[in-house]
């Protein structure tokens, strides 16, 4: 059987990797150390997906200045614990490889 297409593209947050626990915990993390107010899971949730100069503006009321301070701490402590929270999604593996075997 002929492919029937040259390639398939995931997004890799939310799609093939469940990023939420990391990105909750950096969160997390950069609230306690710009002292500010802690959030609900809930609260949390509005940091997946959109930008996180705009999240922090606009979930936690901060000047751009502030937020670009928050931006800086949240990548620092997802580069180094973060990212390792994150988890495949069950049967990402096998689709993966599904799809590879058929070309």
């Amino acid at each position: 059987m002929k492919p029937r297409y040259k390639a398939v593209l995931f997004d890799f947050d939310g799609t093939l990797v469940n990023s939420g626990p990391g990105i909750f915990y950096s969160v997390r993390y950069t609230l306690e150390h710009m002292g500010l107010p802690e959030m609900t899971d809930t609260q949390l949730r509005q940091f997946v997906g959109p930008p996180l100069d705009y999240s922090f503006k606009t979930f936690c009321g901060l000047e751009q200045a502030d937020a670009e301070r928050a931006v800086k701490l949240y990548r620092e402590i997802y580069q180094t614990r973060g990212i390792k929270m994150a988890q495949l999604y069950p049967g990402i593996l096998q689709t993966l490889q599904t799809l590879h075997d058929r070309g």
